[in-house]
């Protein structure tokens, strides 16, 4: 009898944790710290119980697990937080925050913000190149 309470209860919990990433106010380093421990912790999840739970299924262990980590990578890029109030984006469009208007990061994997257009561009990536398109490094 007590197994199906705690379940229940460890559902609300999760409910209200997914909602405070959603939608609750914080910074949005940790907001982002928090998403990234909480797919990692439902990654690890799934191996603690997964041979457990799919026991006549090994392949679809396996299965489930290489799906796991590739939507975990997914989630990491898409979802994005604002770095003043937190609110969770996950659409990659929107330059700036629906709830305060600050500058959205490019993506979720950084914290750095949105090209305008008007920065100097850096080095080419390979042997210090100019990245000009030309090959020899002179604009």
């Amino acid at each position: 009898m007590m197994r199906p309470a705690a379940l229940v209860l460890g559902l609300a919990a999760l409910g209200l944790w997914l909602g405070w990433l959603a939608r609750g106010r914080a910074a949005g380093k940790t907001k982002r710290i928090a998403f990234r421990a909480t797919l990692l912790a439902v990654i690890v999840l799934l191996g603690w119980m997964g041979p457990d739970l799919l026991a006549q299924r090994e392949i679809a262990y396996q299965v489930a697990v290489l799906l796991c980590g590739s939507i975990f990578l997914a989630y990491l890029y898409v979802v994005r937080f604002c770095p003043d109030c937190g609110l969770m984006q996950r659409n990659l469009k929107p330059r700036a925050c629906a709830r305060c208007g600050a500058a959205l990061p490019r993506h979720g994997m950084t914290a750095l913000p949105r090209r305008t257009g008007h920065e100097r561009r850096r080095a080419g990536r390979f042997l210090g190149r100019s990245g000009n398109g030309n090959g020899n490094g002179r604009a």
